[in-house]
């Protein structure tokens, strides 16, 4: 959502009075590239949804917007840390209650980290219909 919301304002940043996108935006990208890489560095892996959203959002944003985001990026590192605590919760529920499983911790992991901190939420909340579901999809008895 921070993302999105930078993004509407820094359309209107980015537009010169005449409305026309400021020349020469183009020239570098590379603050934009390297904003997204110190996120995605702090994500499970560049396939989280986390790193795609930063990856997609930074392409609407102006080099001097990602500038900005850059020089304050510990403060979404630290907004990613809190947002991220409640997979890592149900990650290690789940490696905890599925330990006699070979590689199933490996397996909990390896998805999980692809899902949006809303998704851990709405399945700690019913945990053990989530590990039910996942004893049964490992055909564990």
């Amino acid at each position: 959502m921070l993302f999105g919301l930078a993004a509407a304002s820094c359309d209107r940043l980015g537009r010169s009075e005449s409305g026309d996108a400021k020349a020469g935006s183009a020239e570098s990208a590379k603050p934009c590239d390297d904003f997204a890489a110190r996120i995605c560095s702090q994500t499970a892996n560049e396939l989280s949804t986390t790193c795609m959203s930063v990856k997609a959002t930074v392409e609407l944003l102006t080099p001097e917007t990602c500038k900005l985001a850059l020089e304050n990026a510990e403060h979404s590192i630290k907004a990613l840390g809190k947002r991220s605590m409640s997979c890592d919760e149900m990650q290690a529920k789940l490696c905890a209650d599925m330990s006699s499983v070979p590689r199933s911790c490996e397996r909990v992991k390896q998805y999980t980290k692809r899902f949006p901190n809303e998704k851990c939420k709405e399945m700690l909340g019913r945990y053990s219909d989530v590990l039910v579901d996942l004893k049964q999809a490992m055909k564990v008895k």
